[in-house]
């Protein structure tokens, strides 16, 4: 797809890899760099593990260049979008463009992608996990009956960051949006229907576009094949993706798996400590597992060739998991905990799947293993996730 604009783009955010959200920082400027557009491109520190002294710096010349491109007309904005923003570059980065459109007299549109769901949902820290080990969080997850000690609850690890920086982070926002929100933004980019809806309520009077985030890898659907097992043939192929933190489910997973009543094979994507390793070994010695760790989409879409299911045991908030729609467009059928804004996300494709507790993932898993489920054609459900859709999209909203 071509466009006739030559719009200049900056596109500001906190990491340039990290999980989901940086994969969409990168795609958002791949295409629309590739689609007549003028983009520049800024992000305050490579990854999270950056040591505090590099990120300072890395933030310092972040603000520099958007003062030097503010400050040249040639070369000033007439978007701005702001990715994720909470870990680096702060509220601040909204309040600096806008005494930057005053200084210079610029009149650029600023734009918000809302990735982070954490600034209006409660925090998966608020439930209590019984060490700082994520494969050591109470298995049952969901029991909002439990109350730890005051002490327990300020100071344990209860999610990947402290119940302190969740706190700190609403604040930051919602003081700073509840009188301002109007000088400082020019509308909201959701990924997802359940966010849109979301920030929807809680701030009416800003502009909020539904566009799905893109997915650049695979330019079409490829429908694999899915070979069941039987009882003269190999196991099943079971797959986990994510990273490893309490909300995406990996122990309220494994768990689950220590009880299913079959073998499998399982395999996890995702990057796990030795020690973590062997803890799963431990707790699913009748399963073959294979540890791939973190891959990137190439190398990932190799090995998924072999998966017959892919399981999202989430068990909080999801705002556009990429992993339910990366999994369709391969063909392989989805399984998902009925939780939340996962529902919501997939409901209108049928090839994704639900369960709620262990009896309805094991009667799955039972039904799965002695019935042939055909993949049903996914083009109207995927087409919204395309690079010609995205850009449309986009093209019309600028």
């Amino acid at each position: 797809m071509t466009t006739s604009s030559s719009s200049k783009i900056l596109i500001l955010n906190d990491f340039y890899y990290a999980a989901g959200a940086e994969t969409v920082f990168r795609d958002y400027t791949t295409l629309l760099g590739s689609n007549c557009f003028i983009v520049h491109s800024c992000y305050a520190s490579k990854t999270p593990h950056t040591n505090i002294f590099s990120s300072i710096l890395n933030i310092f010349k972040l603000y520099i260049r958007v003062f030097s491109l503010f400050c040249r007309p040639s070369k000033c904005p007439d978007i701005v979008i702001v990715h994720n923003f909470i870990s680096r570059l702060t509220v601040f980065i909204f309040w600096y463009i806008f005494v930057l459109k005053l200084i210079f007299n610029r009149n650029c549109i600023v734009y918000h992608v809302l990735h982070d769901y954490g600034l209006l949902c409660p925090s998966s820290g608020y439930f209590y996990y019984t060490s700082s080990s994520n494969m050591s969080i109470k298995s049952n997850i969901r029991c909002f009956n439990y109350q730890p000690s005051l002490g327990s609850l300020l100071f344990s690890r209860i999610d990947i960051r402290s119940l302190f920086h969740d706190v700190y982070k609403k604040f930051r926002w919602i003081i700073t949006f509840l009188f301002f929100n109007r000088f400082l933004i020019n509308g909201f980019i959701s990924p997802s229907p359940f966010i849109r809806n979301l920030f929807t309520l809680r701030y009416p009077n800003i502009n909020n576009y539904l566009i799905y985030n893109p997915l650049i890898t695979l330019s079409e659907p490829q429908s694999l094949p899915v070979v069941l097992p039987d009882s003269n043939h190999r196991l099943l192929n079971v797959a986990f993706l994510g990273r490893n933190s309490p909300e995406k489910g990996l122990s309220h997973f494994v768990n689950y798996l220590s009880s299913l009543p079959m073998d499998l094979n399982i395999h996890f994507f995702v990057a796990l400590k030795q020690s973590q390793i062997n803890h799963i070994h431990t707790q699913l010695p009748q399963h073959t597992l294979c540890f791939h760790g973190f891959l990137d989409r190439v190398e990932l879409y190799d090995k998924l060739s072999l998966i017959d299911l892919i399981v999202v045991p989430s068990v909080w908030f999801e705002n556009a998991p990429l992993v339910v729609v990366e999994s369709l467009l391969l063909g392989i059928p989805v399984l998902v905990n009925k939780f939340g804004s996962l529902e919501t996300f997939s409901i209108d494709s049928s090839n994704v799947y639900y369960y709620q507790d262990f009896t309805s993932f094991s009667n799955f898993f039972t039904s799965f293993c002695k019935h042939l489920i055909s993949f049903d054609d996914n083009d109207k459900y995927l087409s919204r996730f395309s690079s010609d859709n995205f850009l449309s999209s986009l093209s019309a909203l600028f």
